[in-house]
């Protein structure tokens, strides 16, 4: 085998070695695709694309093309040889600095990530503007539901409400653990703010001690609340999709169970605790086990059965407005590109069941 042959089989070697680890990395550890993304993307391009596209370069230029057999033909000008090794070089430097910065995650965690704030649009002058803050993890920005929530509220040309939407995250968090974060605390105390969304860890109904640390979590953020004047709200989440981890692991909470089971347990506690703390419940758990026992629902679930897909974010953006706008969402016209007509009106029309 050839240097050069050597050269992109490290180059691919790495750019695979990244990619796999950073997608195993995604959603353990609550990292974005929009930041995984590019940097495969310029390893991609700096170790394999422009070598390739020099050494296509160099071959025209020298009209080697058709007489040299291309395993064997040597650059015919120094100066793509230097580029091409000083584009792998760049490459296996990209891939190094992101490999260090993934073992520094895994190793320290990815500290809460604090959203913009975002303000939806209103025709006219609103009746007036309702400001919400979201403490959770995956469950509430993958696929950036609190921006879909924004963009729903706008597109809806009888809504006279502004919303202000901001949120803080971490992949996997619970909300104890958001508790002692100073950014979801420091959040809280940014401004008034009209509600404040608690969105728990999924595996919290799984046993005792984690219900009780939940409540122990929600006694905190609720005291927290009320010194700001803020109405806390529970975030009912949902079971996973049959064939998930969470029915097959061993070492899971609910192996051997069916989503029916889990969903259950998840409401019977869910509606314990708000009524525990005094506070409303939004069932999005509970409309996504009716969604998707209907004929020609859209999959809810992204390709791990575990995380909402772009469908089952736009449903749980629809009840969140329909929440706090107190609008049913029927004269909503904002839905992704990537669900069709139909299935954005069933969605619509079950957020307004």
């Amino acid at each position: 085998m050839t240097t050069r042959s050597w050269n992109y089989v490290a180059g691919a070697c790495i750019v695979v070695a990244l990619a796999f680890l950073l997608a195993v990395a995604r959603p353990l550890l609550g990292l974005r695709w929009h930041k995984i993304l590019p940097p495969l993307g310029l390893i991609l391009l700096l170790t394999i694309a422009v070598p390739l596209l020099l050494s296509g370069l160099a071959a025209i230029l020298s009209h080697r093309r058709q007489t040299t057999p291309t395993s064997n033909r040597p650059d015919p000008n120094p100066r793509f040889t230097g580029l091409k090794r000083a584009s792998r070089l760049a490459g296996v430097a990209v891939a190094i600095f992101y490999l260090a910065e993934f073992v520094w995650i895994t190793r320290a965690g990815v500290p809460p990530v604090a959203s913009k704030p975002e303000f939806s649009r209103v025709s006219g002058e609103p009746s007036r503007t309702v400001s919400v803050l979201f403490i959770g993890n995956s469950f509430t920005y993958v696929e950036n539901m609190p921006g879909m929530l924004v963009q729903i509220a706008s597109s809806d040309p009888t809504n006279r409400i502004r919303l202000e939407v901001y949120a803080v995250t971490k992949g996997g968090a619970s909300l104890a653990y958001m508790f002692q974060s100073a950014a979801a605390r420091d959040a809280l105390k940014l401004q008034h703010w009209d509600y404040l969304v608690l969105q728990e860890q999924s595996e919290w109904t799984g046993s005792q001690p984690r219900i009780a640390q939940t409540y122990a979590a929600v006694t905190e953020w609720t005291q927290a609340a009320k010194q700001i004047g803020a109405m806390p709200v529970f975030y009912e989440t949902w079971a996973d999709k049959a064939g998930g981890d969470f029915y097959t692991d061993k070492d899971s909470y609910f192996f051997g169970q069916n989503p029916d089971q889990v969903q259950e347990n998840i409401e019977v506690q869910s509606k314990a605790l708000a009524q525990h703390f005094g506070m409303p419940l939004i069932p999005v758990g509970n409309y996504w086990a009716y969604a998707e026992k209907q004929a020609n629902a859209p999959d809810l679930y992204a390709t791990d059965r575990h995380h909402p897909s772009i469908a089952g974010a736009y449903l749980t953006a629809l009840m969140f407005y329909r929440v706090f706008t107190g609008n049913k969402p029927a004269n909503v016209i904002h839905w992704p590109r990537e669900l069709t007509a139909e299935q954005a009106q069933f969605l619509i029309g079950i957020a307004s069941k």
